[in-house]
């Protein structure tokens, strides 16, 4: 009984209590860029056989921003942003 209680109690207080979760594509986002930031320079040979046409110095740019990433793989590869967004989401899941 008095764990039943607790448990209401607790459900209760979370119920007050919530904290408004942010948009969910921003808070992908930001976690993506801080594992690409954090892991960058194990990252880079990756991503450089992922998308061989970047340059070192490309990659020194990027320096592990996915936002600069993304442009960079647009500009070369002519792809539009979304798709270039869903290859980079894809290549993160691998490493």
């Amino acid at each position: 009984m008095l764990r039943t209680m607790l448990q209401r109690s607790s459900v209760e207080h979370s119920r007050r209590c919530r904290v408004p979760i942010p948009n969910p594509e921003n808070r992908r986002m930001m976690m993506n860029s801080d594992t690409l930031k954090g892991n960058w320079e194990q990252v880079k040979g990756h991503v450089q056989k992922k998308w061989g046409e970047l340059t070192n110095d490309e990659l020194d740019q990027i320096n592990g921003s996915r936002k600069i990433l993304a442009g960079k793989v647009q500009e070369k590869y002519g792809r539009a942003q979304d798709e270039v967004e869903r290859e980079i989401d894809d290549f993160e899941k691998t490493y």
